[in-house]
């Protein structure tokens, strides 16, 4: 396998641990719609002032390329993270709540034009008060690592020139399933699986506890499937920077829905921003 420049690796394992809990408030006011019930209305306005609290707390995660960041919901700064977060209606906060002390819950008239005419409305606002903890994701549980060459002992870098072979070293003290993405800014390719195998691997190729593979490997001694085909592909890279995730778990995992990028035997992509949301699903499920 071959690529021009690989800058860094981005590893990731699909865990996550809670710490540093604390107590945080929130509210959100949402208009009661014609089509719902006041208990739809209020479920809407307290999902909504739940995220406002985590966001007070601990940030919200913002896209862009293929990197994570918190953004502060009161400086608004970014700080870059591999960490997970969780989903509430659809908006990325870093924390989850452990306890609600306190809803509230206000109605609020108000009246609106509609055309010529106004009609009276009802706003649903609600505030709470709840116990909450931030994610934290330890250390990688395996060993991987990228290489130049199949000698594990001189080779690793994560600096490639042109038409320079690219190789992955992996190990884990578990057996389990891993996967291999490979992100340009803009869109994620996968790696591994191999292609002629991916249709039936499609939760993760399986490996051993404390067992050696050499990803990417023509070589019949790095083949530990022995009906497996090797892909091998060249690629240019735009921005000189790409990332390389690896992605581990114990147990079985669904790979994101995937799109071909054309019939030439290239690898299937995934826009950026969606592989990064389906890496946070992936850990919700930890």
């Amino acid at each position: 396998m071959k690529k021009s420049i690989l800058l860094f690796s981005f590893l990731l394992s699909i865990s996550i641990y809670a710490q540093k809990e604390v107590k945080t408030d929130g509210e959100f006011q949402t208009e009661l719609n014609s089509n719902e019930s006041k208990d739809q209305a209020k479920k809407r306005a307290k999902e909504g002032a739940i995220i406002n609290a985590l966001e007070k707390a601990f940030g919200s995660a913002v896209f862009q390329g293929n990197s994570m960041y918190v953004k502060n919901s009161s400086s608004g700064s970014l700080t870059e993270t591999k960490t997970g977060f969780n989903t509430i209606a659809d908006v990325f906060v870093k924390g989850e709540v452990i306890e609600e002390l306190n809803v509230a819950y206000e109605e609020i008239p108000f009246t609106k034009k509609k055309g010529r005419e106004t009609e009276n409305g009802i706003e649903i606002k609600c505030e709470v008060k709840i116990r909450a903890r931030e994610y934290f994701e330890p250390e990688a549980n395996f060993n991987t690592f990228t290489l130049s060459c199949t000698d594990t002992t001189r080779c690793k870098t994560t600096a490639f020139h042109k038409n320079e072979p690219l190789y992955l070293y992996f190990e884990a003290p578990e057996n389990g399933y891993i996967s291999v993405f490979l992100d340009d800014n803009e869109t994620s390719s996968i790696l591994f699986p191999y292609s002629t195998r991916r249709d039936r691997f499609f939760n993760g190729y399986p490996v051993k506890a404390n067992t050696s593979y050499l990803l990417f490997s023509t070589e019949k001694k790095h083949q530990f499937d022995n009906t497996i085909v090797t892909d091998e592909l060249v690629w240019d890279t735009r921005e000189n920077l790409e990332k390389l995730t690896v992605i581990f778990s114990p147990s079985l995992f669904q790979l994101p829905d995937l799109m071909k990028q054309n019939s030439k035997g290239l690898p299937e992509i995934i826009p950026s921003v969606d592989f990064n949301k389906w890496l946070i699903s992936l850990r919700k499920k930890k």
